[in-house]
């Protein structure tokens, strides 16, 4: 493991839980989260107060497709 990653995958995640944390990571230039539900993740952006502020960041980048 890179003890100074500067990009991380995230598969799933939808609720960007997973993605408010890696970017607490001030190296990280560069999130991609990729997930085939973007109603969910347009619920999640919405709802969970604690998550919106990684939705907004522009180091995040969100993939909607089927990772299999």
């Amino acid at each position: 493991m890179n003890a100074c990653p500067k990009s991380v995958f995230i598969l799933g995640g939808v609720e960007g839980s997973s993605a408010r944390e890696v970017l607490k990571n001030r190296t990280i230039e560069k999130v991609v989260l990729c997930t085939n539900n973007k109603e969910l993740v347009n619920f999640c952006r919405t709802n969970l107060t604690k998550n919106k502020e990684a939705f907004r960041r522009e180091e995040l980048h969100l993939v909607f497709n089927d990772a299999i």
